[in-house]
C-alpha cells in the first residue's frame, strides 16, 4: 500500500491553496481578496473586568496564555498586572467569602468582622470612565486570589506587577498600597448599575 501510494504520488501537496478564509473582505477591505485570520495582539489579552465573566476570562487564558489589565494605585498612578495560572472556581468553595451576597458586597458597605477584627473587602481598582472608578473584589485563597466577576469567579495563582518579578498572587497584591488610596461608596444609580452596586473614590477627595 505504501509503495502504491508513492507510485501514485499521493504525497504531492494539493494544488489548490485552502489556507485562506473563504470569506470576502467587508467594506473596510475593498479589494475583495481572501485573507488570513486576524493576528493576535496584546489587546486581545487585555481583561475587561466590567464586561467579562469568569468563564470568558478563563477561555481567553486557555487560548492565549497569560492575561493583563491596568489597575489604579491611586487617582493618578496606574500599574499593569499580568495574570497567570488561572482556573474557574465555584464561589461556594471559597474560604473567607462570607461577605458576598449575590456575588457582590452589600451596597451599605457593612463591615466584615472576623475573630473580633474588622476585615474590609479586598479589591483592585481597574478602570475610570467619565470620572468613575470601579472596584473588582477578591478573596485570598491560600497563596492565590479569587477574583469575583459579574458572572462567576476565577482563581489566579501568580501575578507579575509591572517592573517587578513574578510572585504568588496574594503576595503580589498585598505589596500594593492601592486599597489605602480608595474608599468604597454605594452607587446612586443602582437601577442601571446591574451587579456593580459599589464604586470607589480617592481617599484624598475628603480633603477641603
Amino acid at each position: 500500500m505504501l509503495v502504491q501510494g508513492l507510485q501514485d504520488r499521493l504525497f504531492v501537496p494539493p494544488l489548490v491553496d485552502v489556507g485562506f478564509s473563504s470569506l470576502e473582505y467587508d467594506s473596510k477591505s475593498p479589494n475583495g481578496r481572501e485573507r488570513h485570520a486576524a493576528k493576535i495582539t496584546p489587546e486581545d489579552k487585555h481583561i475587561n473586568f466590567l464586561e467579562w465573566g469568569g468563564d470568558q476570562i478563563y477561555r481567553h487564558y486557555r487560548a492565549l496564555g497569560r492575561l493583563w489589565t491596568d489597575i489604579w494605585i491611586d487617582a493618578v498612578t496606574q500599574r499593569r498586572l499580568i495574570f497567570e495560572d488561572i482556573t474557574l472556581v465555584d464561589m461556594a468553595t471559597i474560604t473567607g467569602a462570607e461577605h458576598w451576597t449575590d456575588r457582590f458586597p452589600r451596597s451599605s458597605v457593612e463591615e466584615r468582622v472576623k475573630d473580633g477584627h474588622y476585615v474590609p473587602p479586598r479589591f483592585i481598582t481597574v478602570s475610570k470612565n467619565t470620572d468613575t472608578w470601579h472596584p473588582i473584589f477578591y478573596d485570598v485563597d491560600g497563596t492565590a486570589i479569587v477574583l469575583h466577576t459579574s458572572n462567576g469567579a476565577v482563581r489566579v495563582g501568580t501575578i507579575t506587577i509591572e517592573g517587578q518579578s513574578k510572585k504568588v498572587a496574594s503576595k503580589a497584591l498585598k505589596g500594593l498600597p492601592h486599597e489605602k488610596s480608595w474608599r468604597l461608596v454605594p452607587r446612586s444609580d443602582l437601577e442601571s448599575a446591574g451587579d456593580h452596586t459599589l464604586l470607589v473614590e480617592p481617599v484624598e477627595s475628603d480633603s477641603p
